[in-house]
């Protein structure tokens, strides 16, 4: 059976499904794996809750490049986070399989990078002396974030096609649009394997909370159970249309 990688942040993993934020049955039944069953394929549900889209293709790049098995058993369904989030080392190794009910079934690596984002002014003294560089310099400047995000998106789709590994991309939340400095990436995006590139209304959070609203099991605003099956339906019927199974 083919296996489907699945990368992205919370919302690709299914949080708050069940009430809970990470579990067996939020990754079973997120819109992504439930895209995987439906294709017929396995799913591994890689996503790493509060990821940004750096660390989201590495989580393809990495499961893959440990893996011995032909590059035409696997696809790629990656869901690309909002752009204001970045990732730099930590100064240590952080065990994710600690606070990550997927990836402790699927690797044994520790994760040595802080997941930052808009918000976010860090835990540690460590980190709450660094924050504050990073947010001026990075996070909140929208353009380069969005700039970063489309960069990421392509280098991950190169890296995919050169191993001929099919994939289907969308974005999950916010993410780029267009400005002055994405402009000249845009025609280098592959317009049928990125659903709805660029069109952010078509993002699956806001596109399903302006619908179904927040799950009521859920504290920090994740979807229900109704958005995802229906992100999955929709992926897979133009994943059918276009024959995308195949590279």
């Amino acid at each position: 059976m083919k296996k489907a990688i699945i990368a992205g942040c919370s919302h690709t993993a299914g949080f708050e499904l069940d009430g809970s934020e990470d579990s067996q049955y939020n990754r079973d039944h997120s819109w992504a794996s439930q895209l995987a069953t439906m294709l017929g394929m396995e799913p591994v549900n890689l996503a790493l809750g509060g990821a940004s889209n750096s660390a989201i293709s590495r989580q393809v790049v990495d499961y893959l490049h440990r893996q011995d098995t032909e590059p035409q058993n696997f696809f790629a369904i990656i869901g690309w986070s909002e752009c204001m989030r970045m990732e730099i080392p930590s100064g240590w190794d952080v065990d994710i399989r600690e606070n990550n009910h997927a990836v402790a079934q699927f690797t044994d690596s520790v994760l040595p990078f802080l997941q930052i984002n808009a918000g976010w002014q860090g835990n540690t003294d460590y980190e709450k002396e660094i924050m504050p560089y990073w947010h001026k310099h990075f996070v909140d400047n929208e353009e380069l974030m969005e700039l970063s995000s489309i960069q990421t998106a392509l280098a991950t789709q190169w890296y995919l096609e050169s191993k001929r590994i099919p994939y289907i991309m969308c974005n999950t939340m916010w993410n780029w649009k267009l400005n002055r400095y994405t402009s000249s990436y845009v025609d280098l995006v592959h317009k049928t394997r990125y659903y709805q590139y660029g069109n952010n209304s078509e993002c699956f959070y806001y596109k399903y909370l302006d619908v179904y609203g927040e799950n009521p099991l859920a504290q920090y605003g994740h979807l229900g159970v109704e958005a995802h099956t229906e992100q999955a339906k929709r992926l897979y019927k133009h994943i059918k249309q276009y024959n995308l199974e195949q590279y």
